[in-house]
């Protein structure tokens, strides 16, 4: 390589790693990385190889998000930058931290007053103009249709309802098991967890994700989770109005159960998450993006279908269970929202009435506000006035306030507000209220007049009801006598549940 001439070197991350013992000994002119967020942790192999082991005279860095979850993140991206101006992170937090510490729990923050808080991140504007040149789609693609996001709730059903509380009051895990399992006496398997948090959104998502042992592909598949029944009544009225759907999941365990709900009501989809192949990838979104493609659903992992993808055939996105990180969340939606969109993109957001879930998305919301504090605010191109600057930031300031005195009623969607939601034009709408009449009539002609979409806890399978009631009476019994009788049994059966 030595020998040879050449104006651009074009690589990737790993070879950065891998190559370095070659290319550190060049002296570059400029050192460009795109999707610079990969930076944002100054401690990474990777940034402090790039930062130390390589020289430039310049350096430049590419990202839709520079800041994503904590100000120390957007100091790591200076840093590499310049060094010896951004030394230390310490003093980058103790300079301009202090605006944003309810975000952090710190409370901080309240001490201060808006004219306090408007001073310290007018600083920070300051500080970050002369690095950071912002260019937004609306400035470049003034015909880029508009997006709009919806925070769709739901209730937890009956199942989800009996195992959410088993977990979060002691760490057992509900499971329907063998007769080998239960040695013919109970149905159901209880294991103490390590990860609630984790196990509790996998309630939220599906109770199917505990089952071990399989579960039949009937309705009850829709009737166990909320999402899943409010799933069932959009996509036929997005598939009868001709609208295409892209879907992102935290989690490819549940993109079985989504693909096995597929295949219950008829839908043709494709399937993306991070075990495909790169050619595997770029096939799949040709034929996704055919003229006459089939498929009414791209279903896709969020990390792994989140980037590098033009889906503009979508024109609706359901981000099914969301990311503790916002901007995971909006790289995914802008698979839809970017060039060769037609359409205006709606964006629904489930979300159960779960306080897991709630948890999640108040912390997205609240990094999305120090976002908007840091960088919208900010106005970071050639254009912006100082008076539009200061009035952004009022404005911002002002609003932050008023969510948090804002009682969340967090309310379930019903059918009427759901159609009003959904529909673009009045014609959809009609054709959204038929659709509903016409489910009604035939589950009511199914199932019976008294018949519930959602599961009650009253309908929930004996096995559950037995096991629950078992947990129940442990609660009650005498800890040492509990102990006394597992220590005189004498057969055991453990079985294999790190899938749970």
């Amino acid at each position: 390589m030595a020998s040879m001439q050449f104006n651009v070197l074009l690589t990737t991350y790993e070879y950065i790693m891998k190559d370095k013992h070659v290319l550190r000994k060049y002296d570059w002119q400029y050192i460009i990385v795109d999707e610079g967020h990969r930076m944002k942790n100054a401690q990474s192999k990777f940034a402090m190889t790039l930062g130390s082991l390589y020289t430039s005279r310049n350096r430049l860095l590419l990202t839709g998000t520079p800041l994503q979850n904590s100000l120390p993140e957007l100091w790591s991206l200076l840093n590499f930058l310049l060094p010896t101006i951004f030394e230390s992170v310490d003093n980058f937090e103790q300079w301009f931290s202090k605006p944003f510490s309810h975000f952090t729990g710190t409370g901080e923050s309240n001490e201060l007053t808006d004219e306090e808080r408007m001073l310290i991140i007018h600083r920070l504007h300051q500080v970050l103009r002369p690095f950071l040149l912002r260019r937004v789609k609306s400035s470049v693609l003034d015909q880029l249709p508009d997006k709009v996001e919806r925070v769709l709730r739901c209730e937890l059903s009956g199942w989800q309802k009996i195992m959410y509380r088993r977990i979060q009051e002691g760490g057992s895990l509900l499971m329907e098991g063998t007769q080998d399992d239960a040695k013919k006496t109970t149905a159901f398997t209880a294991k103490g967890l390590s990860n609630i948090l984790m196990q509790l959104r996998k309630v939220c998502n599906h109770p199917y994700l505990f089952q071990t042992q399989g579960y039949p592909i009937d309705f009850d598949i829709v009737r166990s989770a909320g999402k899943f029944e409010l799933l069932d009544r959009m996509l036929p009225k997005l598939h009868a109005a001709g609208h295409r759907v892209l879907m992102f999941s935290q989690m490819t365990q549940l993109m079985h159960v989504l693909e096995d709900y597929f295949n219950y009501r008829g839908f043709r989809y494709l399937r993306l998450d991070g075990s495909t192949s790169a050619d595997e990838r770029e096939q799949r979104m040709f034929m996704f993006n055919a003229p006459d493609s089939p498929y009414f659903i791209f279903l896709l992992s969020t990390r792994a279908g989140g980037l590098g993808l033009n889906l503009a055939t979508a024109d609706t996105v359901v981000i099914f269970d969301s990311d503790w990180n916002p901007a995971m969340d909006a790289q995914a939606q802008d698979r839809a929202h970017r060039i060769g969109q037609k359409n205006e993109v709606r964006v629904f957001r489930l979300i159960t009435n779960s306080p897991i879930e709630e948890k999640i998305l108040s912390r997205a919301t609240e990094k999305l506000n120090m976002n908007n504090l840091v960088v919208e605010a900010g106005k970071f191109h050639a254009k912006s006035k100082e008076s539009d600057r200061r009035a952004m930031l009022e404005s911002l300031i002002k609003m932050e306030n008023e969510e948090a005195t804002e009682a969340d009623e967090a309310l379930v969607i019903d059918n009427d507000e759901l159609n009003s939601i959904m529909a673009l034009t009045p014609s959809e709408e009609k054709l959204y209220q038929q659709i509903d009449h016409d489910r009604a009539t035939r589950e009511r002609h199914q199932y019976g007049a008294h018949f519930n979409r959602l599961m009650h806890t009253s309908d929930v399978p004996a096995w559950l009801k037995e096991a629950d009631a078992a947990e129940s009476l442990k609660e009650h019994v005498d800890p040492d006598m509990l102990a006394e009788l597992k220590r005189k049994r004498k057969d055991v059966s453990y079985r294999d549940m790190s899938e749970a």
